[in-house]
């Protein structure tokens, strides 16, 4: 999953704004990790490293947010494309800091 979310703020963020935001840095957290040998032993280095990496993506989903944002205003009057750009995005949405910029956007 943490792949699947670094792909998809990536592709929202231009070659710039990646570079500016530092997003390729965000997988050294897990540079001393090898995921193959995840067992209990290693599960608090392994959460350790999921800390630090959703600390260095901060900023990068901060952006894509206002992006998002913006996209789904521009879909509001389209009920269908409004709802295939939330199914791909679904697990950008259900982030916590990315959900957190979002909650003027949900409705009832």
């Amino acid at each position: 999953m943490i792949r699947v979310i670094y792909e998809k703020v990536g592709g929202m963020l231009s070659s710039h704004e990646r570079a500016e935001l530092r997003v390729a840095e965000a997988f050294s957290a897990f540079s001393n990790i090898n995921p193959l040998h995840y067992n209990p032993y290693t599960q608090p280095l392994w959460r350790a490293a999921v800390t630090q990496y959703d600390r260095m993506m901060a900023p990068a989903e901060q952006k894509v947010a206002g992006k998002l944002r913006n996209e789904i205003r521009g879909l509001e009057s389209n009920s269908k494309q409004l709802i295939r750009k939330l199914e791909t995005l679904g697990d950008l949405i259900r982030r916590p800091s990315i959900s957190k910029e979002l909650v003027m956007e949900r409705w009832d």
